[in-house]
C-alpha cells in the first residue's frame, strides 16, 4: 500500500495503517490463531491473492503479524497476530457491534450465530468513545 506523508495526526497515520477494505478483515481471522496463506485466502473471498499476500506484506512491514515459514514443497508458511497486532482485537470487537447495530449484514457464517439481527441486545452499550447508543 502506498503510504503519504500526513500532518502529523495520529488518527490519519492510524487509518493509512489498517484503514483499507482487508486489513481488519485479516485481523479478524487471525483472532483465532494462526493461519496459513489458502485458509485466509478462503475465508476472505472475493479477496485475490495478489491482493491478500500484498496486504500481509504491508502487515507484516507494521508488525501486526508475524510470518513464520517452515519450509517444505510445497511451501508451509503460517501468519500470527503479533502483540501490537492484538492491540486491534477490541477494535474489531467494536466493528462488529456496530455492524450489527447498523443491520450491515447478517454473519451466521462468521459469528456462528443464526442471524445477527439489530435487535440482538446491543443497545445502551458504552462504546470506547464514551458515546452510549441507547434504543
Amino acid at each position: 500500500m502506498r503510504r503519504r506523508d500526513l500532518d502529523g495526526c495520529p488518527v490519519a497515520g492510524a487509518l493509512q495503517m489498517i484503514g483499507d477494505k482487508w486489513t481488519m478483515l485479516v485481523v479478524r481471522d487471525l483472532a483465532s490463531g494462526p493461519k496459513r496463506t489458502l485458509e485466509l485466502l478462503s475465508g476472505l473471498f472475493p479477496i485475490s491473492s495478489r491482493t491478500l499476500v500484498g496486504r500481509l506484506r504491508d502487515m507484516e512491514k507494521d508488525q501486526f503479524i508475524q510470518r513464520k515459514d517452515f519450509g517444505g514443497n510445497p511451501p508451509h508458511v503460517e501468519y500470527s497476530l503479533t502483540e501490537r497486532g492484538r492491540l486491534l482485537l477490541p477494535f474489531v470487537d467494536t466493528l462488529r457491534k456496530l455492524g450489527e447495530l447498523l443491520g450491515c449484514n447478517v454473519c451466521c457464517c462468521r459469528c456462528g450465530q443464526s442471524s445477527c439481527a439489530t435487535n440482538s441486545g446491543l443497545f445502551g452499550i458504552m462504546w470506547p468513545s464514551g458515546v452510549m447508543i441507547a434504543s
